[in-house]
């Protein structure tokens, strides 16, 4: 791991707990703390919006809320991603 100081190592550290977690409370509470977000998502998670229509491979789905974009992808299957940006 590349040197990034004991700072760095205290914020790693502190923020380890979140790494590869994504909800919607979650990004809504680092969007408001001015910190980008983006990752992948279960479809079941609270507070997802509902994307029921069928997409064939390659087509997109999408929807917006305040900060927050959710959005259905079609590969071999349904991918939804989440992002603030």
């Amino acid at each position: 791991m590349e040197n990034i100081g004991k700072t760095g190592n205290i914020v790693l550290t502190t923020f380890e707990i979140v790494l590869g977690k994504s909800s919607p409370a979650l990004f809504n509470l680092l969007h408001a703390n001015v910190t980008n977000a983006c990752g992948t998502v279960k479809r079941r998670r609270k507070g997802i919006p509902v994307m029921n229509r069928k997409l064939e491979k390659g087509e997109v789905d999408f929807r917006t809320s305040n900060n927050l974009l959710a959005l259905k992808w079609r590969d071999k299957r349904d991918i939804l991603m989440l992002s603030t940006y």
